[in-house]
């Protein structure tokens, strides 16, 4: 070509090569972008499946309705459900469902939520809980269940699952006993809240599983003792409640003499220690019957419903390792404050202790308790009882307190505790009584 010599092309001939070239380009890139999306779907399981599984994800972390999420906390308070929303999102950490009217927790309720760390349950109505049911939760620290209708927890353990919770509220339920099976999993267990309930038995070395309890509520319940035994193990214990539970101060609360929270305790029993607060009661007044000895040091209580025991009532085994009662174990049985209007079918013949108070008996039937020999304390007060057959308390030789105070009595006859050889103590306080008759008390 000349030197300085120039082609010019005209304008559209120009443009309809920058067309052809452009042609060009997508003829070698769109198959490559074809290629690479088969091998995604085969990779994925077809194009159907791709899809699907994006439908089901969106789903899945969907919010619930009327609920606010917001980085990983789903909060559903006060909306008068009365089920677990179905659309948790899978990475919630926090589940906040208080407020709500829930009565049951259902086991396939948390499937899924891998990462919840803190579930909050408190305030519904929540009477039962099925088996397993925080199972899928391995990650939870920190659960309220307090302010429900909780009379009994699953037996199997509801919280084996959880390793590492450290934080759990069971307070203001009605919960009767707590046993070592209930409650066998966490370990790394730093507050427990059983406050404002209505137990009355603790198993036996059920709370040294958890050597970093730090806090322990047990206040206003139904306890009459606390073993040495059931605190043994656990030296980083800062904090216990115990008020307000109608402790029985005899020679099984020496050892708490010796912490500060003696002051807390006030006595319900004896009678002639009533209302003392545990402090100010001396070692030589915290006496025992032979019955309370066995349980002073070494004997292992357990707080398991027993087989034969009435359905309205808890039994609970004194010493042994066995939880039937036709074994000859003996046995103390809690009626208490069950609207009952009328003595229990089907009480234990091996009955040391039966706790009849605050129910609506009217009258006492002839050999109510005849069947229990080796019954040694009976409490029957703070009912409406009007009368009491002769023969109420025929067979009961070894009884040694019987409390009638606060009911309706107006007389009880020359016969009534003609069997009570071993009788010690007899409140009948609180009644409309006139007089005693001679020889009541026999010889």
């Amino acid at each position: 070509m000349p030197k300085g010599l120039q082609i010019i092309f005209p304008t559209k001939l120009l443009f309809f090569l920058m067309f052809l070239l452009s042609l060009a380009s997508a003829a070698l890139i769109i198959p490559l972008l074809i290629n690479s999306r088969k091998s995604e779907q085969v990779n994925r399981g077809g194009n159907s499946s791709i899809f699907g599984s994006q439908i089901n994800q969106k789903q899945k972390f969907s919010c619930p309705k009327n609920c606010f999420c917001a980085h990983s906390t789903v909060i559903c308070k006060g909306l008068g459900l009365e089920r677990v929303p179905k659309t948790i999102p899978n990475d919630t950490t926090k589940l906040d469902l208080q407020g709500n009217r829930i009565t049951k927790l259902y086991f396939d309720d948390f499937i899924g939520l891998n990462d919840l760390r803190t579930l909050l349950l408190g305030d519904n109505l929540i009477q039962e809980i099925e088996n397993n049911v925080f199972e899928n939760l391995p990650a939870l620290e920190r659960l309220r269940l307090d302010k429900n209708r909780l009379r009994s927890l699953p037996a199997n353990g509801l919280f084996k699952f959880n390793k590492l919770l450290r934080r759990l509220d069971l307070s203001q339920n009605e919960l009767w006993t707590i046993s070592t099976e209930q409650i066998i999993g966490p370990t790394e267990l730093v507050t427990l809240n059983l406050d404002r309930n209505q137990l009355h038995c603790l198993d036996s070395l059920s709370l040294n599983q958890w050597p970093s309890l730090e806090q322990l509520t047990l206040s206003s319940n139904a306890l009459t003792s606390l073993s040495e035994l059931d605190l043994a193990s656990l030296p980083k214990l800062r904090t216990l409640k115990l008020g307000d539970n109608p402790w029985n101060c005899d020679c099984r609360m020496r050892w708490l003499k010796r912490l500060k929270v003696a002051n807390q305790i006030r006595c319900y029993r004896p009678s002639y220690l009533f209302s003392r607060s545990l402090d100010k009661v001396s070692l030589k007044q915290l006496k025992c019957s032979g019955l309370e000895k066995r349980g002073v040091t070494g004997s292992k209580r357990t707080c398991r419903q027993m087989d034969g025991c009435p359905s309205v009532c808890t039994c609970t085994q004194v010493g042994g390792n066995v939880s039937d009662i036709n074994n000859g174990v003996d046995v103390v049985v809690d009626c208490h404050d069950r609207q009952l209007r009328s003595v229990p079918v089907g009480l234990p013949q091996n009955t040391v202790e039966l706790r009849l108070e605050q129910n609506r008996i009217t009258q006492l039937e002839a050999n109510s308790f005849s069947h229990m020999p080796k019954l040694v304390r009976l409490d029957l007060s703070k009912n409406n009882i009007i009368s009491a057959h002769p023969e109420t308390f025929k067979g009961l030789k070894q009884l040694n307190s019987l409390m009638l105070y606060s009911n309706n009595l107006t007389d009880l006859g020359d016969q009534l505790f003609k069997d009570l050889n071993s009788l010690q103590v007899l409140l009948l306080n609180g009644n409309k009584l006139k007089c005693l008759r001679d020889g009541i008390l026999g010889d």
